[in-house]
């Protein structure tokens, strides 16, 4: 049975033009042609338009098909695999612009007539946090949102105007009032962060690059070294009950410079918590033996320094108070430390075997 073209093109709703393109490009030519020139496709013809549509089903481009049934089916599980992951990119995209969406619907709701910098500052701000934050911190993030029923910002934005305030009067970092700022501060980013210092770690990073994060919040990197200093002048006052002068000396400096260093570490320890590890374990004693160095740093590399800051630790509950440095955290790396200063003193030990007998002499 031979199908003239027309014919083909009604059984199979393919149209006549699309069968035409098909033979030129090689696709698909028909068996044979009538007396008067007609092309005529045969059952072995239809059968090809059929694997043809098939694949297009697929949404395989004409070459690549073209490139499938000449090699009889080889490759077709890559092809596959690739219109896989792409059509999950397609859905993660959209998954990520209805929730975009979303969150921008919230924000300008809470605007009373929001202008057009204001949308594009805030679809800005929002391609920053997607740069940033994975989806599961985005989650927490919300979570904290809504379980503060969005007071965050509320408790925040009269802190931010206020150390704005202060410093373009050149107010100084160790002034009662920016002190007492930074204790703010930071109670409101604990809530904010779930008291997470990976989650700090990223908030700072993103602060410090995107514009339009500091447009938008009014925070940006000269903000945050303030607070920072600030944050050093809070310690200084407690850390005087327990310290000498001499002891203090270098503090408020080295604060400053290591405070990041600090952050990133936590936000390690924090990660190695979440693992399950015990502070045995080889990876914590090589994060402790970071937070040590650190430690022991900030204090002139004196131990004695060091012992009577971790006494001032236990006893004054704003030493916490920070990026990250919950409770829990230090409680883990308090245990982490005791251990290490067994090891270190059982290491120190001199074993039985090494010990002269009774009656010999050793020089």
């Amino acid at each position: 049975m031979l199908l003239k073209i027309g014919e083909l093109a009604s059984r199979t709703g393919i149209t006549v033009r699309t069968l035409h393109h098909y033979d030129k490009i090689g696709l698909l030519h028909p068996s044979a042609r009538s007396a008067a020139a007609y092309r005529l496709y045969n059952r072995n013809d239809v059968a090809q338009l059929h694997r043809i549509q098939a694949l297009r089903g697929l949404d395989l481009s004409l070459a690549e098909i073209a490139e499938l049934l000449q090699g009889e089916g080889a490759g077709l599980q890559e092809l596959i695999d690739q219109q896989v992951r792409g059509l999950e990119k397609q859905m993660s995209q959209t998954r990520e612009l209805h929730s975009r969406l979303q969150s921008l619907s919230e924000l300008l709701r809470s605007q009373d007539q929001p202008n057009l910098d204001y949308w594009l500052t805030t679809l800005s701000l929002m391609s920053s946090f997607g740069k940033y934050f994975s989806k599961a911190d985005l989650a927490i993030l919300k979570q904290r949102k809504q379980s503060t029923q969005g007071n965050v910002e509320l408790m925040m934005e009269p802190v931010i105007a206020a150390l704005r305030s202060l410093m373009d009067q050149g107010i100084a970092s160790t002034d009662p009032r920016a002190v007492a700022l930074s204790v703010r501060w930071h109670k409101v980013m604990n809530v904010a962060m779930a008291e997470d210092p990976r989650l700090f770690v990223k908030i700072e990073e993103m602060t410090r690059n995107e514009l339009a994060v500091q447009a938008l919040t009014g925070v940006d990197g000269g903000m945050l070294d303030y607070l920072t200093h600030a944050t050093a002048e809070q310690r200084y006052q407690i850390y005087r009950k327990y310290l000498s002068q001499a002891e203090l000396e270098n503090f408020r400096s080295l604060f400053f410079e290591d405070a990041r260093s600090y952050i990133a570490l936590f936000a390690e320890i924090r990660q190695q918590m979440e693992l399950g590890n015990t502070v045995e374990t080889v990876a914590v004693q090589d994060l402790l033996a970071r937070w040590s160095k650190l430690s022991l740093r900030a204090w002139g590399d004196q131990a004695s320094t060091l012992v009577k800051v971790r006494k001032a630790h236990e006893n004054e509950a704003a030493l916490s108070l920070g990026p990250g440095l919950s409770p829990e955290l230090l409680a883990y790396v308090q245990r982490g430390l005791q251990y290490r200063d067994q090891i270190a003193s059982n290491n120190k030990k001199p074993d039985a075997s090494d010990q002269p007998e009774q009656g010999t002499h050793h020089e």
